[in-house]
């Protein structure tokens, strides 16, 4: 009885230390992670394509993969091996992997967020309002969809500088280009939309100073020379 008591301890003890070991293996809040599963948070949430991603809390921000349901970039970073796009202009997520569905990838005909992507340096969208980008041959620059600026994007997430700005005046506008983020004295938003926006955040160091009242659009300004009265 005694030797199996001691066995009992024993064996609580080790799948204790095991426990605490995984747990340790966990990211904390604000380390880089690629998946979900490396943080604590059980949450990553990652800005751009194939981008490093910061561990932060589960219900703050959507989470990438790599379990299906979840938010992903890329087929590799799901378990099922498939990222598929259900509707253009929304985040893919990992789906269960089925015969002759389109998944994220390289080839001609894979769905796909930006150019990088494609083997062909392509990824385009003829009606961008109905039909999912693929992957297609190139023909074309200024019809693909890119990340440097004054590349085609549909969202700000494809862009470096995490801003997709309209090509036109248009209120409603589906597509933009990338651009650069707004320099000092230059007009500027602090409310940075999912899609397209009619201007950009501020570049780093500078701050959007919109604080008039029924406007979300600014000026650049330095922390301590932001203007308070637009």
């Amino acid at each position: 009885m005694a030797q199996f008591r001691m066995t009992t301890i024993l064996l609580f003890v080790g799948l204790s230390l095991c426990f605490e070991f995984a747990q340790s293996e966990l990211k904390c809040m604000d380390s880089p992670c690629m998946t979900s599963a490396e943080c604590m948070s059980s949450c990553c949430y990652i800005y751009q394509p194939n981008g490093m991603g910061t561990c932060v809390d589960y219900m703050y921000k959507s989470c990438f993969g790599p379990d299906n349901g979840n938010q992903c970039y890329s087929s590799d970073g799901c378990n099922s091996g498939c990222c598929k796009i259900s509707q253009p202009l929304e985040y893919a997520r990992c789906v269960p992997k089925l015969e002759g569905q389109k998944c994220l990838g390289q080839e001609d005909g894979d769905l796909c967020y930006t150019s990088e992507e494609c083997k062909s340096g392509c990824c385009h969208s003829r009606a961008i309002s109905w039909m999912v980008p693929t992957c297609v041959p190139k023909r074309n620059k200024n019809e693909c969809f890119g990340s440097d600026y004054g590349d085609l994007c549909y969202l700000s997430m494809q862009c470096k500088s995490g801003c997709c700005r309209k090509n036109t005046c248009k209120l409603f506008a589906e597509t933009g280009r990338c651009a650069r983020r707004a320099a000092e004295d230059e007009f500027c938003t602090k409310m940075i939309h999912f899609q397209v926006n009619q201007h950009c955040q501020c570049e780093d160091g500078l701050t959007c100073d919109n604080s008039a009242p029924g406007t979300q659009r600014g000026f650049c300004k330095k922390p301590a020379s932001a203007n308070k009265c637009l």
